[in-house]
């Protein structure tokens, strides 16, 4: 409208948005979310076809945080996330369609990576395990069908053996007729969807180095009360293996390259004086590294 004079008036063209999406608009479905190359992330969602343009908003959540965060924005059903730490997090993503105008709709399905934890743990017989932890898949419609786990075969990480099968709810564990036949024990869990699409999804590949490493006690007794009797050299991932023990005043009282040979603390067949007596202990492992401990042992009558 003019400000005074004639009165005039001058009109616009007319725009506007529509809202392109409603509450209850169907929203898109994460088919899944894997690890590649056991250093990235991919998530796939369903494509949607409407007559309006829209773009894929992506949220994320890292393991260790409490909520999602708007991540990124694409016109993919794919993402291939380079900003990941596989071996340390798992990674929650949920992806929302949005138009134009900024109308959003529901949230997908959570599409939640697996991550794997491999060490070696003690077992009752005096000896170590392969122990596997990992958050279980989330979230497939109708969950989880199997976990199958697969042992690597360095060092090209390439080839591997299906060893066992899990049921859904399992998320631990431990492998205790392993053998050690090659390079380091590389694990790694692969998810199948239960019904659905037949989606699967792999976690991280986490590896227990076999590096070769030896144990020994400090005291032992030769009272014959059964207790701590022996010297037992307790050792992993070996190849070779000698050990020597001197008394007091360098004499060699005991050898052996048996590490399963134990000294009963007898010096021809007779107990030991007690005091303290030291040892050198040396091994090598498959990949023909060193290992040497050497230190005091105690007698005690």
């Amino acid at each position: 409208v003019e400000n005074n004079g004639n009165n005039q008036f001058s009109w616009s063209d007319t725009s506007g948005c529509e809202l392109k999406f409603v509450n209850n608009l169907e929203p898109t479905r994460c088919m899944n979310a894997t690890v590649v190359d056991n250093q990235f992330i991919r998530v796939t969602w369903q494509k949607r076809n409407y007559r309006f343009n829209f773009k894929y908003q992506v949220f994320r959540m890292k393991s260790d945080e409490d909520a999602p965060s708007f991540y990124m924005e694409t016109t993919d059903t794919f993402l291939l996330d380079k900003q990941v730490d596989v071996d340390n997090f798992s990674y929650a993503y949920l992806v929302y369609l949005i138009d134009e105008c900024g109308a959003m709709s529901k949230a997908s399905n959570l599409a939640k990576s697996i991550q794997l934890k491999a060490a070696l743990e003690p077992n009752k017989t005096s000896g170590f395990d392969p122990v596997l932890q990992f958050n279980t898949y989330q979230k497939w419609e109708n969950g989880v069908d199997k976990y199958q786990i697969n042992l690597f075969q360095e060092p090209t990480l390439t080839t591997f053996n299906n060893i066992a099968t899990l049921n859904a709810s399992d998320s631990l564990f431990v492998h205790t007729s392993f053998k050690v036949e090659g390079f380091d024990l590389c694990y790694q869990i692969v998810a199948t969807e239960k019904g659905g699409y037949g989606q699967v999804s792999h976690s991280n590949i986490s590896c227990i180095s076999t590096q070769p490493t030896l144990f020994a006690p400090n005291a032992i007794t030769v009272n014959n009360d059964g207790i701590n009797e022996k010297f037992e050299i307790k050792g992993l991932f070996l190849n070779e293996f000698k050990i020597r023990i001197y008394d007091r005043w360098g004499t060699l009282v005991f050898e052996s390259n048996d590490i399963k040979q134990s000294w009963d603390g007898r010096i021809d067949g007779k107990a030991a004086m007690a005091g303290v007596y030291s040892y050198l202990a040396e091994g090598r492992g498959r990949k023909n590294q060193p290992v040497i401990i050497k230190g005091t042992l105690t007698i005690i009558n």
